[in-house]
């Protein structure tokens, strides 16, 4: 079975991330987390959350990308930080397209100045916004992806669970300024559009024996969500750095407890899965050239456990 996935993605990696776009796959992989592992769900004014906090959701069928969480076996399809500005939690993220219009450009939270209107004209990649409000608006109006070159506007969609996994400590204020001045670097790079890049990063079974199924080398010039995570974790020093495992290489499962070996999917044995991955960084070093296949999961010193939100 590994031969075959491997050589799948190898041949027809833009379509390995849709092989599951009519099958059931990527539903029971949500509603064995559901039934089986999901926490009971918390009001956000419950949580005390701080800024470096990871966010984790998943985006309804209209916005999923087909396969993703087959592949990755989790149910998380999207990342991004929390970031506390005057006592108010806002999301940082990076998106195709912007959400709505209250999302702003990072650490611009005036909206003010020409760096702005060429964040605007961008139209996508980092974004942040109210994470309360986001919430609130999800309820009242789902999100629609913009028309494009004469294409109709998306099917309305929006982030059906969201989740927060918090750092067990905060970050220090070296930390932060680290953190705001990375920020700043990266604010108005645009959204990571290369699918073949994307699907190296969830597909981690080829790393070994597929070199062209490896994202290699940090390359920023464009983010796609959990890239911008990882970038930002390294560059505070909660993640390894880049030259153990590229930010590239991570895709939001990354950061779950919630995360197992792309074959476990389509098998659907996703509880064996993710068993394996609490075990797993263990295990990858038997492996010659797998040792860079680090989780963020296994970091248990430096995240808690995933809360998910009421939604």
């Amino acid at each position: 079975v590994v031969v075959v996935v491997c050589l799948f993605v190898c041949v027809f990696p833009q379509q390995s991330l849709n092989c599951s776009k009519k099958k059931p796959s990527d539903t029971a992989i949500i509603k064995c987390h559901g039934c089986c592992c999901a926490t009971a769900p918390k009001d956000l004014d419950q949580l005390q959350l701080k800024t470096g906090d990871l966010y984790l959701s998943r985006a309804s069928r209209g916005g999923r990308i087909a396969g993703l969480n087959t592949i990755t076996a989790s149910p998380w399809d999207h990342s991004g930080i929390i970031y506390m500005h005057e006592g108010e939690p806002y999301v940082l993220d990076s998106g195709s397209y912007r959400y709505y219009d209250f999302c702003f450009q990072p650490l611009n939270f005036l909206s003010e100045g020409e760096e702005a209107e060429e964040w605007k004209r961008v139209g996508c990649g980092p974004q942040m916004y109210p994470l309360k409000k986001f919430i609130k608006a999800q309820q009242e109006t789902p999100i629609t992806r913009p028309p494009k070159e004469g294409k109709p506007p998306g099917r309305p969609w929006i982030y059906e669970k969201i989740a927060i996994r918090p750092l067990r400590k905060p970050l220090t204020d070296d930390q932060l300024a680290k953190l705001d001045q990375l920020i700043r670097e990266l604010r108005n790079r645009p959204y990571e559009e290369d699918k073949n890049q994307m699907t190296a990063a969830a597909v981690d079974v080829c790393d070994c024996c597929c070199p062209s199924m490896r994202n290699d080398g940090e390359q920023l010039d464009s983010l796609f969500c959990s890239e911008l995570v990882a970038a930002l974790y390294m560059g505070v020093g909660l993640l390894p750095a880049s030259s153990v495992k590229p930010s590239a290489e991570y895709v939001p499962s990354d950061f779950s407890l919630y995360h197992g070996h792309n074959v476990s999917g389509f098998l659907g044995c996703c509880l064996l899965s993710w068993l394996w991955a609490r075990c797993g960084s263990a295990c990858c070093c038997c492996w010659p050239g797998c040792a860079g296949n680090v989780h963020a999961s296994g970091h248990g010193a430096t995240f808690g456990k995933e809360v998910v939100l009421l939604s």
